[in-house]
């Protein structure tokens, strides 16, 4: 009866996966993994490179620095939600811009991950590029990346703050920001910022270092890849039973559990950021981007589920404009999960989204100035 069980709950699992979405829309999905993309495009075009987060580096020692972007000035695959793998060029600090922006007078910087760096879509139909459209080719450079929690893009704020001096600052914040914040916190350069206000890693003058660090997490992802049977990301009769998708699911929920409270840090850092903001003479902005898990499990927004509530009180105590997606956009549709890929948890929003998100974005930032 256990094992019956055991290959049900399987089976129901893989027909909720993106896979069987995938399967069922008939979109011509390129399955491969980015990093599979990687080893393969490479022999064709030597400069290709693929994304390197931040996080990439939490578990190397002795460590000069910590890099908060990737390598400056290649062509870099992002990732692959839609059934297409997307590419950029990156700019010369290694964020996904135009490398033409920083020599504008930035209306808009963004701060944030994946939703802000622009994953999976190509840059024109990334919040950074359509922001671009709308405002009339204004100055918009976005430092997000993949993976970023609160202080990684606090650092980030610190680091190239200087070098843009933007009108607006939007920080978009994702629901699991709470979670990566519990890991950031045990960096021990990171946690710098937050003990000496003056602390900098000169990271705008450290690029051809940023980018040796990064290449060499390349060449060892790309030989675990080459020594391993493991990056087969097609679903297979083999992993069914294995009872890969159960097993996946048990280690998620043990490892990723949403953090269901606000940390003293959190608030420490937006204070920090905001008063940067200030003191740089810039607007400072506060976007809320829900979590996927509450449309799925139909959770209401006055429960304590990363206290989204309490979260809301703090930034308005603070006097920070609100851009809240949720009852912008996520409330106003009738099914929320049609606004996911697939309907499944994403790294980010489709095109299609993506435009309703910055023009939500964009309006609120140009009525509140007015």
């Amino acid at each position: 009866t256990f094992i019956f069980s055991f290959y049900l709950f399987e089976s129901y699992l893989f027909l909720d996966s993106r896979e069987f979405r995938v399967w069922k829309s008939g979109v011509n999905y390129d399955k491969r993994s980015e990093i599979e993309f990687y080893v393969t495009s490479k022999k064709e075009d030597g400069n290709i490179k693929m994304i390197v987060p931040p996080v990439k580096y939490f578990n190397e020692k002795n460590l000069s620095i910590l890099p908060l972007s990737g390598i400056s000035k290649s062509k870099t695959i992002l990732c692959n939600e839609h059934g297409y793998q997307t590419l950029y060029d990156s700019d010369r600090y290694g964020f996904n811009n135009p490398d033409t922006e920083w020599d504008k007078s930035t209306e808009f910087l963004l701060i944030g991950d994946s939703f802000t760096q622009g994953t999976c879509v190509n840059r024109e139909n990334s919040i950074a590029g359509i922001l671009r459209k709308i405002s009339n080719n204004s100055g918009v450079i976005t430092l997000g990346y993949m993976a970023n929690g609160p202080l990684i893009e606090y650092a980030t704020l610190r680091e190239y703050l200087d070098l843009i001096k933007p009108k607006n600052i939007i920080w978009l914040y994702y629901e699991n920001d709470f979670w990566d914040l519990q890991f950031e916190l045990q960096n021990e350069i990171l946690i710098n910022y937050l003990k000496d206000l003056n602390f900098t890693q000169n990271l705008s003058n450290k690029q051809k270092e940023i980018d040796l660090l990064a290449q060499s997490q390349l060449d060892k992802d790309e030989i675990s890849f080459n020594n391993s049977i493991k990056n087969n990301t097609n679903y297979t009769i083999k992993k069914y039973i294995k009872l890969f998708k159960l097993r996946t699911f048990i280690k998620s929920i043990s490892d990723k559990e949403l953090v269901k409270k606000i940390s003293p840090q959190f608030k420490e850092i937006l204070k920090l950021a905001h008063k940067q903001a200030k003191i740089n003479d810039s607007n400072f902005y506060f976007v809320y981007i829900p979590e996927y898990k509450r449309y799925k499990k139909n959770l209401k927004f006055d429960d304590d589920l990363n206290d989204y509530g309490k979260t809301i009180n703090f930034v308005e105590s603070l006097k920070i404009p609100i851009i809240d997606l949720n009852k912008e956009i996520f409330q106003k549709n009738d099914d929320p999960l049609s606004l996911f890929p697939f309907r499944k948890r994403a790294a980010g929003f489709s095109p299609e989204v993506n435009i309703k998100v910055t023009e939500t974005i964009y309006n609120k930032i140009i009525n509140n100035n007015n």
